[in-house]
This record gives C-alpha cells, structure tokens and sequence, in this order.
C-alpha cells in the first residue's frame, strides 16, 4: 500500500503544472483586437497570431513558444516592446472566434483584452492578412472592395487584362496606380482603358501612351 501511494505522488509531481509546452494551440489563426483596457502593453493596433509554430504579437514580438492547457495558451517573451519579459495568456472560445486574456509586461500594468477572428468587412484593417482597406462590409463600389484591397491571384482570373487590372490599377499591389496615382495617372476602373488607350503620353513625348 505504502509503494503504491509513493507512486501514485510520483505521478503527479511529474506532470506539467501549466500545462504542455510547444503543444499546437487549440485554434490557429489571426485575431484582431477589439478591446483593450488597463496598461500599455498591447494596443488596438496589435494582432494576434497563433499558429503550430507559436504566438506572434504581431507587428513587434515574434514567436514565442506556446503552453497549452485545453483552451487556454500562455506565451512569454524575454525582450519585446522594451520589456525584459512580457507574457501573454488568453482562452479560446469553443468557435475560435474570440480570445480572452491579459498581456503583463515587467514593471506595467496589465492589458486586458478582447480579440476577434481576423476577416475582411469588421472594420479593422489587417496588413498581415493583406488588407489595404476595410470599412466594415463587402460591398463593393464603396471605397473598399468586397476583398479589402487584397491582391487577387492572377491563376483564377479570365485573362492578363482582368489581372493587371485588378492586381496594378485597382489594388496597386505594385505600389504604381491606385488611390495615389504616379505622375497623377489614376487607372481603378472603370477608367483605365479610356485614360490610356490614345492618349498622349507625358509632356514632351510624340506618341500616345497606348495604342488599341
């Protein structure tokens, strides 16, 4: 009786008391932050990343590895946001749709947010999902697309005009005509082909800048 208690303590010393570190999360993804409160460690601005990989505060601490104990993750960082360590727990909902949790770095206070799943058309622009824009609907002819200005995949459209046209002079993916346009050249359609086609070409030149 007496050894088979000492085992059974011995069992129990050995298991993790916070859980597995380096285990996959229970969701991945993006989640934008919708609420914060309390200290300055995390912003509205910040997103939050996790992946197999672990947690990214993204844009300013990379990976961190992951502690996982069912729904809930907590990372930590030696040096980030000028913090010798800030850590990071949160619980995931069932639907990982939403992360609950707080963000303490070393001599600040806590931020306690609300994140949301990161999708085009909640209103908060996301770059690192290649957002451009996002006004908080789908519809299109609006000041932002239904796809928030992100770069189409040439593969799945019907010919090179389509994806010049959609990739250059609408979403100025190459950073060239959009809603800034080079030398006042505004080519989003569906004025591209008439601001091109037969027109003259820069001051100074003797042809048209295109030719049908």
């Amino acid at each position: 009786m007496l050894l088979a208690r000492l085992t059974l303590v011995a069992v129990v010393v050995a298991l993790p008391a916070g859980g597995a570190l380096g285990a996959a999360p229970p969701c991945e993804g993006r989640w934008v932050i919708g609420r914060v409160a309390g200290g300055s460690t995390m912003t509205a601005d910040d997103t939050i990343v996790l992946d197999a990989t672990g947690a990214v505060v993204d844009p300013v601490c990379e990976a961190a590895a992951l502690r996982v104990r069912g729904r809930r993750v907590t990372a930590r960082w030696s040096d980030c946001r000028v913090r010798r360590r800030l850590t990071l727990r949160l619980r995931a909902s069932a639907d990982c749709t939403v992360l609950r949790g707080t963000l303490t770095g070393s001599g600040a206070r806590a931020s306690r947010f609300v994140a949301t799943a990161s999708r085009c058309g909640d209103g908060i622009r996301d770059a690192g999902r290649g957002e451009r824009c996002d006004d908080g609907n789908l519809a299109d002819d609006d000041g932002c697309d239904a796809r928030c200005g992100g770069c189409v995949d040439p593969a799945t459209l019907s010919s090179t005009w389509v994806a010049v046209q959609a990739n250059v002079f609408d979403r100025a993916c190459t950073a060239c005509h959009g809603d800034q346009p080079t030398a006042g050249l505004d080519l989003r359609a569906p004025g591209s082909y008439t601001a091109i086609v037969d027109v003259a070409a820069a001051t100074g030149l003797s042809y048209p800048r295109s030719d049908a």
